[in-house]
């Protein structure tokens, strides 16, 4: 009964930890801060192959090969730093892209004639485990960074345009 205790303590304090982290860079991680006024908009969501180029740069191991190739730590660390930076913000975009897509689904189908039951729980299953991921995901690029990470980030990504076409059909709306 004690390791039952434990580990449930074990698994509320990591889903604590993963809240905390998930709200704090879903607040911050706004592209677009170029100057001052915040007038650059640089986005990485919209089109499908500019995300993919977008994540398999990210989450690759080349750049981090390269800059380890010229011995540099000072470099190493900012490219590290940056990095980050870019995927845990591709991260909390596809995280809130997919929950705004989920709830605007949702409102279309509490009016639906036609919903199909097996549908929306397919569509909310590929939502819990895309955030299920994605917090999986932010949890290993902070520990770890992202390089090496591509295969982690690609099933994301996968499993957001589940999502995004899943909606279409599933209730008899569509919602983009």
């Amino acid at each position: 009964m004690a390791y039952f205790s434990i580990a449930a303590a074990l698994l509320l304090f990591g889903v604590l930890g993963l809240h905390i982290l998930r709200s704090k860079y879903e607040t911050d991680t706004r592209i677009g801060d170029c100057s001052a006024a915040g007038t650059c908009d640089v986005r990485f969501g919209d089109d499908i192959h500019v995300a993919q180029q977008v994540m398999s740069r990210v989450f690759s191991t080349e750049d981090a090969e390269f800059v380890a190739s010229l011995e540099s730590s000072e470099l190493e660390r900012l490219v590290v730093q940056e990095r980050k930076k870019l995927a845990l913000q591709w991260v909390a975009r596809k995280s809130r892209e997919a929950r705004r897509i989920v709830r605007e689904h949702a409102q279309a189908s509490r009016t639906a004639q036609d919903l199909q039951v097996l549908g929306e729980l397919q569509l909310l299953a590929h939502y819990l485990e895309l955030r299920a991921l994605c917090g999986l995901l932010v949890i290993l690029v902070m520990a770890l960074g992202p390089a090496g990470m591509h295969r982690l980030a690609a099933e994301a990504d996968t499993l957001f345009l589940r999502i995004r076409s899943g909606t279409v059909g599933t209730a008899g709306v569509t919602v983009s």
